[in-house]
């Protein structure tokens, strides 16, 4: 990607900077004056003396997004671009659009927050840009979250980076980030990276695969005003699931060679802060019952489509999954994986089915993963899901062999 020249002009008027703070927004009137406002204060305490750049890379918002952001003033030291997503809209090419920036600038740490962040507070661009300064590529958060919270992280995105690229990240996708300009680089030039959703999964297996230095970070609670749109699992949340899975799968095959020859975990140091850890998550409402009538109904409209991709046996669990409410962790992780290896071989026109179906069995996955863990405490589920995130590394040898 090239900078228009207005924006390349800009950064030319900026000159070079220490720090870039990337803010992907789209629609996010009602909040981004508040994260604009934490970022200054965060910069000025941690970065103080230092020569800071705050972008707002805007996804052709259809409010006052975008005119907010250019309202608002920062601190005087601090430097700030609003910019419309350079190429196509998604929050990919909002963070391709931060990093291209950040070269230009010879920025040495990037920044990546949410724009719709309730619960930012200024000691979260320290917690994260720290790690940077000493040597870490990757800096990812650990977020206090609610049992039924992170249900895509939950049940697929952790499990499968966990086993696949032995890298124990446990929120893979929570969006606020930090990043060394080496990792940087990388990104930009990898083949695969993508416009949308599946921009933070790309991030995290990226430095994974690449044994890059990775650092997790305790935030806290993560507050978004998003979240209530992603209540209703089985709709608001289907293009992202698309888009998480499908560029994870792309990286599998991507990497195909490394996953199947290295055997070495990654590494992650962890950064506690003890303090957070009594904060109480807000509570997620999950209804399993209709989750599974959609797992039902699904099931009946894919059965042909299930029926080629999975062996007699595992199909054949499955299909008593619709007629019980268990969907084991075993089953699950046999079905995923080979899913994965049917994308593999498919043409691109049909992987958007593959993920269709494999949408609809995550329904059923996850609204029995709720009905087995009502009675449990956070702390308990924790457990749960760890568990099945071992079952996955326990299961690699089998993905190797139908893969």
């Amino acid at each position: 990607m090239v900078l228009t020249p207005i924006l390349q002009e800009q950064v030319d008027n900026i000159g070079p900077v220490d720090v870039v703070v990337g803010i992907p927004t789209k629609d996010v009137e009602s909040t981004i004056i508040h994260t604009l406002n934490v970022v200054g204060m965060g910069l000025q305490k941690c970065f103080e003396g230092a020569e800071s750049l705050v972008v707002i890379s805007n996804g052709f918002s259809s409010d006052k997004t975008k005119e907010f952001a250019k309202m608002f003033s920062l601190p005087p030291a601090i430097e700030k671009i609003v910019t419309d997503d350079v190429g196509r809209a998604g929050k990919g090419s909002a963070v391709r659009t931060t990093l291209e920036i950040a070269m230009a600038t010879d920025a040495k740490c990037i920044i990546l927050v949410d724009g719709d962040l309730l619960s930012i507070s200024p000691s979260w661009v320290g917690y994260l840009a720290e790690p940077i300064l000493f040597g870490a590529d990757l800096v990812v958060p650990f977020y206090t979250r609610d049992k039924y919270d992170g249900v895509i992280t939950n049940n697929i995105a952790y499990p499968l980076i966990r086993s696949v690229f032995r890298a124990n990240i446990r929120q893979p996708i929570g969006g606020d980030f930090a990043l060394s300009r080496r990792l940087a680089e990388m990104l930009l030039k990898h083949p695969i990276f993508p416009h949308h959703f599946g921009i933070d999964i790309f991030i995290t297996t990226i430095a994974a695969a690449e044994q890059m230095k990775i650092r997790e970070s305790l935030l806290g609670l993560k507050i978004h005003s998003s979240v209530t749109k992603y209540i209703d699992t089985s709709n608001h949340l289907s293009s992202m699931f698309q888009q998480v899975v499908g560029t994870q799968f792309d990286l599998i095959e991507h990497y195909e060679e490394n996953w199947k020859n290295v055997s070495q975990n990654v590494t992650i140091q962890r950064r506690r802060n003890t303090h957070q850890y009594g904060q109480k998550p807000v509570p997620v409402q999950v209804d399993p019952m209709k989750l599974i009538l959609h797992f039902k109904e699904g099931f009946k409209k894919y059965r042909d489509s299930l029926e080629q991709i999975l062996p007699k046996d595992v199909f054949k669990k499955v299909h008593a999954c619709t007629q019980s409410n268990r969907f084991d962790p075993e089953t699950w992780a046999k079905t995923v994986y080979h899913m994965a290896a049917a994308y593999k071989r498919s043409e691109k026109e049909n992987k958007i089915q593959i993920l269709d179906v494999l949408h609809n069995l995550w329904l059923g996955r996850y609204a029995h993963f709720v009905l087995d863990t009502q009675d449990m405490s956070t702390r308990q589920v924790e457990i749960i899901i760890k568990k099945q995130a071992e079952t996955f590394k326990k299961l690699m040898p089998y993905l190797k062999e139908i893969y």
